[in-house]
C-alpha cells in the first residue's frame, strides 16, 4: 500500500500505511479520491459504491465509504484470455468479446471467457462485429535501449525516457497492415514529435513520413511529402497537455498502406480515420524526437507493434444506415438492410447467419465468416429505462460492462447488470473496476 493518509477517510489508513511491508505478494490495488492507495482483497462493491475490503492488518472488513474508492485494480493471471472471433456491442458502449451460439426473435447467444452460455436480449443490442482476428505482436514491448538509436534518450523503470533535446529511433520491417501502441508521459509542458512510416534519413532533404506533434498548443497528425506539398494535416486537436488526467496518454495509430488510410485513437477512442491523398510511405521506422526544457521529462513505455487486419475496421467505423431495421455488411463491403432472423451452428461449429431484405425474395444465408458487421435496430421502444449504472467493469479478454453491484465469492464473482441481469464471472477475469458516477449514500453497505 502506498499513498498518504488524510482526514477524509478515518479508516486506520496511519497503521495500514506503516505496515505496507505486511500486505500480501498478490492483492487488489485501490486508488482513494485523495490520492491514497491501499491493498487487500475486495470481497464487494454495493450500488451506492461503497466498498468492503479484507486486509491481513485488520482483523474485521474495512467499509469504504461512497465516493472514496475511485478504481480498483484486481490482482491476476500473467495471460489474458484469448478474445472471441465475434464482439458484441450493447447500447450502452460496452463490448463483449464471444464466440457465437444462435439467435432468435428474442436474444443473442454467446459463449464468452467468463461464461459457457449467454442470452443478450435483442433490445440490448447495437452492433456485432465478426471475423475478429488475434493481434499478434510483431514487435515486443522492449526491455532495453538494444536495437534503438540515440543520445538523449535512456531505459528506466520499464521504458524509454528524455529530459534532452534528441530523437529516439529504429528501423522496422512492417507489413501493409499494422498498429502501434504506447503510453506517452511527461513532467512539466511536452513538447514532442513522434514520426512513423519513417525511412529514418539523415539530411535536410524532404521525407515521406507520418508524425505527430504534441505541444503546448495541442495534438496534430500530419503527413509529410518528399515531393509536392510538404505537410498534409490530417486532424489538430486543441487538447493542451493539462487536459490529460496523470499528465498522460496511451496513443494508438493503425495504418493500412494498400488503402492509404490512417486510424488515431487516443486513450481508446477513435479520433477519426484519414485518407491519405497520395500513396503512403513504405518505410517502417519510428522516431521519438524530443525537444525538452524547463525541466521537461518524456517517457514512453508499453511500447508495441501488432498485426492488423483493416478490412473489418474500414466497415464497422461506417455510418449504421437507417436505425429502423438491421443492417449488414459483408466482407466484399456489400450492404444490406432488413432484419438478421437467426444465426444457426453447422456440423462443425460453423455459424450462418439467415438475413431477410424486402429488397430480396428468399432470405439471405450467409456464413459468419463472410459477414463483417451487423448492426441492430433501435429498439428503445420496447426497452425500459436503465437506472444508474455507477461501475466500469474492464475484463481481461477485452471487454467491458458497466455494473450495478458486485458481490465476491471465493474465486467468482456475482454482478447485476440493468440490463443483462444477474451475471456471475470470474474472478481472474476482471482487470479493475471504477466508479463512472456519482456515488450516493442512501444505499446499503456491501452485503457478505
Amino acid at each position: 500500500m502506498t499513498g498518504t493518509p488524510n482526514s477524509k477517510h478515518p479508516l486506520r489508513l496511519w497503521p495500514l500505511a506503516l505496515l505496507a511491508c505486511a500486505s500480501p505478494a498478490r492483492a487488489d490495488e485501490l486508488s482513494l479520491s485523495d490520492d491514497a492507495h491501499l491493498v487487500g482483497t475486495v470481497t464487494a462493491i454495493a450500488e451506492n459504491g461503497s466498498v468492503r475490503l479484507e486486509s491481513p492488518l485488520s482483523s474485521e472488513p474495512l467499509l469504504l465509504r461512497p465516493g472514496a474508492v475511485q478504481k480498483m485494480v484486481f490482482s491476476g493471471p500473467a495471460e489474458a484470455p484469448r478474445p472471441g472471433t465475434t464482439r458484441v456491442i450493447l447500447k450502452g458502449g460496452e463490448i463483449l468479446p464471444c464466440e457465437l451460439k444462435g439467435l432468435d426473435g428474442d436474444s443473442l447467444k454467446v459463449a464468452t471467457s467468463f461464461s459457457d452460455e449467454l442470452k443478450l436480449p435483442r433490445a440490448s443490442l447495437s452492433a456485432m462485429e465478426l471475423g475478429i482476428l488475434s493481434e499478434k505482436a510483431l514487435v515486443s514491448t522492449p526491455t532495453g535501449i538494444e536495437g534503438w538509436t540515440t543520445q538523449a534518450w535512456k531505459f528506466k523503470e520499464n521504458g524509454f525516457s528524455s529530459t534532452n533535446n534528441g530523437p529516439l529511433s529504429h528501423a522496422f520491417d512492417l507489413p501493409d497492415q499494422y498498429i502501434i501502441r504506447f503510453r506517452l508521459s511527461w513532467r512539466n509542458l511536452p513538447n514532442i514529435r513522434i514520426c512513423f512510416a519513417d525511412p529514418l534519413e539523415n539530411g535536410a532533404k524532404p521525407i515521406d513520413r507520418y508524425f505527430i506533434q504534441f505541444n503546448n498548443a495541442g495534438i496534430a497528425l500530419q503527413r509529410q511529402n518528399s515531393t509536392g506539398r510538404t505537410y498534409i494535416p490530417f486532424i489538430t486537436l486543441g487538447r493542451r497537455p493539462d487536459s490529460f488526467p496523470k499528465s498522460q496518454v496511451d496513443i494508438e495509430v493503425r495504418v493500412d498502406r494498400t488503402q492509404s488510410m490512417i486510424w488515431l485513437y487516443l486513450d481508446g477512442n477513435l479520433e477519426g480515420r484519414f485518407k491519405d491523398p497520395g500513396p503512403a510511405p513504405k518505410s517502417g521506422g519510428m522516431s521519438f524526437e524530443s525537444n525538452a526544457g524547463n525541466d521537461t521529462e518524456h517517457r514512453i513505455t508499453d511500447f508495441r507493434i501488432l498485426s492488423w487486419d483493416a478490412t473489418g475496421d474500414r466497415h464497422r467505423t461506417e455510418d449504421r444506415g437507417d436505425k429502423k431495421s438491421d443492417s449488414l455488411i459483408d466482407t466484399d463491403g456489400d450492404r444490406y438492410s432488413g432484419r438478421l432472423e437467426s444465426i444457426n451452428l453447422g456440423q462443425n461449429a460453423d455459424a450462418t447467419l439467415t438475413f431477410k431484405s424486402p429488397l430480396l425474395e428468399k432470405p439471405l444465408s450467409i456464413p459468419a465468416k463472410k459477414v463483417s458487421t451487423v448492426f441492430f435496430a433501435d429498439e428503445s421502444k420496447a426497452a425500459v429505462d436503465a437506472p444508474t449504472t455507477p461501475l466500469l467493469m474492464k475484463l481481461r479478454d477485452g471487454g467491458t460492462l458497466k455494473v450495478q453491484s458486485c458481490v465476491f465469492s471465493g474465486d467468482n464473482a456475482q454482478v447485476r447488470h440493468s440490463l443483462l441481469g444477474a451475471l456471475q464471472l470470474k474472478r481472474a477475469a476482471i482487470i479493475s473496476i471504477e466508479q463512472v458516477t456519482k456515488p450516493t449514500s442512501s444505499e446499503p453497505a456491501p452485503s457478505e
